[in-house]
């Protein structure tokens, strides 16, 4: 490893610290016909932030997105719930005379992937804003979402399935931390009540939304997989109680899924006879944004190098600061990675340093992000702390360049994978966008993927459910 401790004197100033031991939517690219009146405007990120600047040898590029004039509307709302600090293209939307245009400027293959992943957000967003009336305040700082489907590919901090169970006496909330076919994890909360049970449904859903707010997550997703009209009023009554307590933050959305059709319509009913409409569009736009992600992520075994997604991540950390179980392929990786890299940014702990992939093509991805991990601090918290935020930095640089997939190396044992998958749910929580579609854990090869589902339930989650005082 001295070879490494040489590059890394030698990259020294670029590293920022002494070399010492320590689904691709179509879209007319002309723009299209229209009557309405030419007027202008433009739209930015809500963050101010420096001009994107060309990477290294390259030159800043242009383009330009034509789109109608409803979607330049959509595209102001839209930026309070994206993040356009984050990306390395800027984009300014204005009204043509006879149109509108998103104008993209930025590194050239950011560009052309921006391009392609923006059309595809206008078209999806435009189509998934619910109709008007699903959409509630239930109280300050909490909203109340609704959506008809099964609701198995939301992501939540907290699941609740409402269903019923022949042959049951009583109703009952049991809760286990399990991910879903997403490989999301989340706290989810079973509640079987008996059939036609109305006072007992309500009462195990208000149990089970107690529960999830006691776990302190920031969204609840419930689906209901009970059918029928003659529910919705004990189901509003239910969430009507719970924020009259008026849930601690972090919560602040609540989504209610239904596959039955009937009794949707109903509960919108009983929900507007309690509740004003939303007044939040950036908080209508995030639900809609969340409703419409679909990351999946997974955890593989095999060589790091073997793996083809567009982003690899390398962790990069000082011998004498690295532990003894790091992993020699991530250190020959990065050993070749820096020596690739040519002259660039400052790169102090947790700072991430993006190399273009041709400069190790036998890694089969366009993009490498070097992270510099904080050794003091993963030797005095352990991985899991270090972990998270290499992943947050990382993820954040995936958002940024509009790409659709990435692979993180598997640090460490115990709570590493846990520390990993939670933090990787975070943020797509945060941050939900139409454009990654794959988050890849690699463990390395001989050893074999940790399981994915939590299989043991804990107990109750509280007491006999009770239903909630009528109005």
């Amino acid at each position: 490893m001295g070879a490494v401790l040489a590059i890394w004197g030698r990259l020294s100033g670029k590293l920022g610290a002494q070399a010492a031991p320590g689904d691709g939517a179509g879209r007319c690219r002309q723009p299209p016909a229209s009557d309405a009146q030419g007027g202008q405007g433009v739209c930015r990120g809500p963050v101010p932030r420096p001009e994107p600047r060309p990477t290294r040898g390259g030159a800043l590029h242009t383009e330009t997105l034509f789109i109608t004039r409803p979607e330049v509307a959509l595209w102001k709302q839209l930026a309070g719930a994206l993040a356009p600090s984050l990306w390395r293209v800027r984009a300014r939307g204005r009204c043509q005379r006879d149109a509108g245009a998103l104008a993209l400027s930025g590194p050239r293959e950011a560009v052309l992937a921006a391009k392609v992943a923006l059309s595809e957000l206008l078209i999806r967003v435009g189509r998934g804003v619910p109709p008007a009336g699903r959409f509630f305040q239930l109280c300050p700082g909490l909203s109340l979402f609704l959506g008809q489907g099964d609701g198995a590919g939301l992501r939540a901090g907290a699941v609740v399935r409402l269903g019923t169970e022949a042959g049951r006496d009583g109703a009952g909330v049991s809760r286990q931390r399990a991910l879903s076919r997403r490989g999301a994890p989340h706290a989810c909360l079973e509640a079987r009540c008996p059939p036609g049970a109305e006072g007992l449904t309500a009462g195990a859903l208000l149990l089970a939304l107690e529960a999830a707010a006691r776990a302190r997550v920031a969204s609840v997703a419930v689906c209901v997989d009970v059918a029928g009209a003659w529910l919705a009023e004990a189901l509003a009554g239910a969430v009507e109680a719970f924020a009259q307590g008026r849930p601690p933050a972090p919560l602040r959305s609540v989504s209610l899924v239904a596959a039955d059709g009937a009794l949707l319509a109903a509960f919108q009913q009983a929900c507007a006879k309690r509740w004003p409409p939303g007044a939040s569009r950036q908080e209508l736009l995030g639900s809609v944004l969340r409703a419409q992600e679909r990351v999946s992520t997974r955890v593989v075994t095999g060589p790091l190098a073997s793996q083809k997604t567009e982003a690899l991540v390398l962790p990069v950390v000082l011998e004498a600061d690295g532990p003894e179980w790091w992993p020699l392929e991530l250190r020959a990786l990065a050993e070749a990675a820096l020596g690739a890299a040519g002259p660039g940014e400052a790169l102090g702990p947790g700072k991430v340093l993006t190399v273009p992939g041709a400069a190790l093509p036998e890694l089969h991805c366009q993009e490498l992000f070097l992270v510099r991990l904080d050794g003091a601090a993963l030797r005095q918290h352990g991985a899991p702390k270090v972990v998270r935020q290499m992943v947050r930095s990382c993820l954040c640089s995936v958002y940024g360049a509009f790409l659709e997939s990435v692979s993180f190396p598997l640090l460490g044992a115990g709570q590493a994978l846990p520390a990993m998958l939670e933090e990787i749910s975070h943020f797509l929580e945060q941050q939900p966008n139409p454009w990654m579609k794959l988050v890849q854990i690699v463990c390395p090869p001989g050893q074999p993927a940790p399981g994915l589902v939590a299989e043991a339930l804990s107990s109750p989650a509280g007491k006999s459910p009770r239903a909630p005082r009528k109005r």
